[in-house]
Formats: structure tokens, sequence, C-alpha cells
């Protein structure tokens, strides 16, 4: 419920119910999903602007879900090595992001995550890696919405997400989208990407991610 909470846009509902889970694990009532949900927690931190918070639940969840050994809690793992490069924290990520790809190519019917990953991977120098091995998995909307992310054609990407629906996963899309297009000089079209991944990070409190969106539109005017 945490995960899902999160992708449908539910922040407030997901981080309360994350923080009452890893509360009990801590209290002495251990969970296998732990890791899990420190690693969903991440996410909300990083963009709700609580960086420590975030980095922390990274380096707990990723500790945890190296000791399960679950290939499916290790796929989901790549979620933090976009969440470290979105933080500049390239040698971070690249280390973290080649250690779960032989994990990925083993079992690809967790591809699915890779979109997480995809507008850094060029820069971490495996987008032609993944993109193979995302291509042998089981068709799947995630598998479609990973291929077009690491093709770079996010807009498509957010397209998929949006009929799920899942507004977070859109709202990345989106705005990855919008910082592509302005980069290649197609502003405007930039600009309306950006504009909706802005109107769903403002209604759950995402300032880091606004932050960044606007910081991105004032540069580019």
């Amino acid at each position: 419920m945490v995960w899902l909470d999160w992708v449908r846009g539910r922040w407030d509902d997901a981080l309360e119910n994350a923080n009452r889970f890893v509360a009990e694990c801590e209290a002495g009532s251990p969970h296998v999903h732990e890791g899990y949900v420190r690693l969903n927690r991440a996410s909300i931190r990083l963009g709700q602007g609580d960086t420590e918070g975030a980095l922390a639940d990274h380096a707990r969840g990723l500790v945890l879900a190296r000791d399960l050994k679950d290939p499916q809690m290790l796929a989901a793992a790549i979620v933090s090595a976009g969440n470290y490069a979105e933080l500049g924290r390239w040698d971070d990520a690249r280390q973290l992001v080649h250690e779960l790809i032989p994990v990925i190519r083993a079992h690809p019917d967790a591809a699915g995550w890779e979109s997480m990953v995809a507008p850094h991977a060029g820069r971490l120098g495996v987008r032609e890696e993944l993109r193979e091995i995302v291509a042998t998995a089981p068709p799947s909307a995630w598998t479609d919405a990973s291929l077009l992310s690491l093709d770079l054609d996010f807009h498509g990407a957010a397209e998929i997400f949006a009929a799920m629906p899942s507004p977070t996963l859109e709202a990345w899309q989106r705005r990855s989208a919008g910082e592509h297009l302005i980069e290649a000089g197609r502003r405007a079209e930039g600009e309306v990407e950006l504009a909706k991944a802005l109107a769903f990070y403002r209604s759950v409190g995402a300032t880091f991610f606004i932050q960044r969106a606007e910081a991105l539109l004032a540069k580019s005017a």
C-alpha cells in the first residue's frame, strides 16, 4: 500500500504509513519489506526536500535489500541510482547501477523500474545496456514506458503512466521531457511538459522538484 499510494500520488498517506511501518520494524518487529518501504520513503523524502532523510533511507534500504537477496527488491533499488543522480551524486549512482545491472539482466520481468534512471542513463554510460535488457522483458506497459524513456521519448513514457494512472511516475517523465526539450531548443513544448509536472509536484509539496523545474524555466527564459 505504501508503494501504491506513492505511485498514485497519495504522498501523505504513503509517508504516514511508511513512517508507521519503519517505526514498528525499529521497535523490534522486523519485516522483510522494510528495505522496500524505506526505498519508497526515500523517494518521497527527496521530493519534499528532506535530502538527509532520503539518503539515510536509501542507505538502510540498500543494506536490507542486499541482505535479503530478493531480486525484485534489488531491481527496485535502481530507483536509488536515479535519485542519487538527481542529487548530483554521480559516483554513487554509477556504482549502484553497475551493481544492479546483473540482477536486472537475470530478472528482466522487473525491468519496469528503469524508467526512473533512464533520464540519466546516458551520463551514467548504461543507456544501451539497459535498453538491451529491457527489450527482453515480458510485454507490459511498464516495459513500454522504460523503452520509450531510454529512447529519450519521455513524453511517450509519461502518456503511458498517465493512462495507468500513476501521476508520480508521469510527473517524473514530464519533467524529464521538459528538460530534454528545452535543452534541444524546443522551449514552448518543454514548458508544456514542465507545467504538467509542476501542477502535480505542487499538489504533493515536492519542493525539490518544484525548485528544479522553476529554475530551469527561469534560466531558459
